[in-house]
């Protein structure tokens, strides 16, 4: 089965270019590396209608089997990624985020105060990630043995 991925990174400080997008750029080379088709990599700003927009486009209309976020699961008052979460996802898969976390907080203790959630929307599985080059990498060393046999059986279903 081809694995049909997209992410966004969200944040003004990546759109205003005060940040480089590093996570971007690691997620995108572990998509490559583990075989999947990289739909689109988009930097979006911290609104959260943009957010919940882009997600339905790329479930909904396009299909994609994984979607990642990058950032805006924190504490600050622009960080909107999980509320706008909470508008597009039909299910919960709550042992992914509780499994990162609980896994890379030795290694990244400040993992514990973000807010990442994950969850479906049809047929496609949504996933927040930090802005942590290393605690995406760890991540997605986590899960990626378990994730690809996933998205086969929820391709299946129905």
């Amino acid at each position: 089965m081809e694995i049909r991925c997209a992410f966004i990174t969200v944040g003004e400080k990546y759109i205003s270019k005060q940040m480089k997008d590093e996570c971007g750029d690691i997620l995108e080379s572990a998509c490559n590396r583990m075989g999947w088709k990289l739909v689109e990599r988009h930097v979006l700003g911290d609104q959260e209608s943009e957010i919940i927009n882009w997600l339905i486009t790329k479930s909904d209309q396009e299909k994609v089997n994984i979607i990642f976020t990058i950032d805006g699961i924190g504490s600050s008052r622009t960080h909107r990624v999980p509320e706008a979460l909470y508008h597009v996802c039909e299910k919960w898969l709550p042992g992914v985020s509780e499994f990162i976390r609980f896994k890379i907080s030795e290694k990244y203790p400040w993992i514990i105060f973000t807010r990442g959630q994950a969850g479906m929307r049809g047929k496609s599985v949504i996933i927040n990630l930090p802005a942590s080059p290393g605690a995406i990498k760890d991540a997605l060393d986590l899960i990626k043995t378990q994730l690809r046999p996933f998205l086969e059986q929820v391709s299946e279903e129905n």
